[in-house]
């Protein structure tokens, strides 16, 4: 009785951690999918490319002194 009483109590942990990480995951989805976010993503990718561009003129003036 106390053996199977265990062999359920670890099989509702594995589901429930299972069910929780199920939720937490679509949570996520929908945090990263939001338009918030994809702002967030826009501005990001932009500045990145300038520092590339600016980076990019620093190596070139660089190369060329030399």
């Amino acid at each position: 009785m106390l053996k199977e009483v265990l062999n359920v109590a670890k099989v509702a942990k594995k589901s429930s951690l299972f069910l929780g990480g199920v939720a937490f995951g679509t949570l996520g989805l929908k945090v990263l999918a939001s338009k918030e976010a994809k702002k967030g993503y826009s501005k990001a990718l932009a500045k990145s490319l300038q520092i590339e561009r600016w980076t990019g003129c620093i190596c070139f003036c660089c190369k060329t002194t030399r």
